[in-house]
């Protein structure tokens, strides 16, 4: 008889700084981070895109053998302050490895809708909130950008 496996979530963000991973559990004031990743990425030449690919691959085939069944991920955002085309890139063969290869559940989130899902105070920005609950010591690594791959497995927990 093997090992029940805790149902996890896996957060992502894609950024030019990289691709920003959290794998979690639990809902509301069960949620916990349980690790957290970046992966650095170059999409300057073909090299760059296939060790992006094969990256990703393996760290989310290990992910859904350790009980992740779902991948959230922050949208890139478009216009004037947008994200990066790398980011947009990165976004899409994270998004098709998910699908295709892994089989992973996608939930897309909005980072528009998470003020209302971090309950922010009137004003207050989300990357703000998100530390207050998630990061209060500082002690998740590379929190600029994790902060994103964490609320987007947070909003997808709640629904």
């Amino acid at each position: 008889m093997g090992t029940k496996l805790i149902k996890r979530i896996l957060g992502a963000n894609c950024t030019a700084g990289g691709v920003f991973l959290a794998v979690t559990t639990g809902t509301g004031a069960d949620f916990k981070v349980i690790s957290t990743e970046q992966l650095a990425f170059s999409m300057e030449t073909a090299d760059g895109i296939i060790d992006l690919h094969r990256t990703l691959r393996i760290f989310l085939a290990n992910a859904r053998s350790e009980g992740v069944e779902r991948i959230a991920v922050l949208k890139c955002s478009s216009g004037p302050r947008g994200s990066s085309v790398d980011a947009i890139k990165a976004e899409a063969i994270l998004e098709l490895i998910s699908a295709a290869e892994v089989s992973l559940q996608i939930q897309r989130v909005a980072p528009q809708g998470l003020p209302k899902t971090l309950d922010c105070d009137s004003g207050q920005k989300w990357r703000v909130r998100a530390k207050q609950l998630f990061n209060p010591k500082g002690e998740i690594k590379h929190w600029n950008g994790t902060d994103g791959a964490v609320c987007a497995a947070y909003k997808a927990a709640t629904l």
